[in-house]
């Protein structure tokens, strides 16, 4: 931004026009710092220690609907159809940590489908643990690449990174860092060029 910035200003033929495109440049560029800020800043807040006294008995049916509403917009630039067939189950849990965690499971299954796919969402649930998994029709994700995928800036391989999504690799991060917060676990099934399913286990209580 600063380069750019620079050297258009010692440019004395530099027009209103070149000016707008520049600045409209440079607002991408910002908007991509910002989110990665916000992320690493997610990142820190997710390791620290917090105390659980604020935790809630939250419905799970109820957090996934209001969070599908949350990635509607993305959806329909694709023309995904989201389809829900998760549970009614109640969890001791951060309501807003567990609308993100679920935030980030569709809108990374949302950024590597394709058009007019569709996205799953369900879950099933025990005495003791609540599953939830959400399963794409996208891309996949290369063998090589999976024991990766939830390490911080890890971009998976080249037909991944090509569909031109826009981040840094943090997403499944901080995903992980939320459900090992809770003692729980995430993984991953997926064929290259086939899809993926994510699926998350929850403890009912923590």
């Amino acid at each position: 931004i600063k380069s750019s910035i620079e050297v258009n200003l010692r440019d004395k033929k530099f027009n209103l026009i070149q000016a707008k495109q520049l600045l409209s440049e440079n607002l991408k560029d910002i908007n991509k710092l910002q989110k990665l800020t916000d992320s690493l800043l997610k990142l820190i807040r997710k390791e620290n220690p917090v105390s659980k006294q604020n935790y809630k008995l939250n419905s799970l049916l109820e957090t996934v609907e209001e969070t599908i509403k949350k990635v509607a917009s993305l959806a329909k630039e694709k023309e995904i159809t989201i389809i829900n067939t998760c549970q009614e189950n109640s969890m001791l849990c951060d309501k807003d940590e567990l609308s993100e965690l679920i935030f980030i499971l569709l809108e990374n299954a949302i950024k590597y489908s394709p058009k007019k796919s569709i996205v799953k969402i369900e879950s099933n649930s025990n005495e003791k643990n609540i599953e939830l998994s959400v399963i794409d029709q996208g891309i996949g994700i290369d063998e090589k690449d999976i024991p990766h995928i939830f390490e911080r800036f890890y971009r998976a391989n080249s037909a991944r990174t090509n569909e031109g999504t826009n981040g840094y690799g943090l997403g499944l991060s901080i995903a992980k860092n939320i459900v090992e917060k809770y003692n729980g676990s995430i993984s991953v099934e997926s064929l290259f060029n086939v899809g993926s399913k994510f699926t998350v286990k929850l403890p009912r209580n923590i």
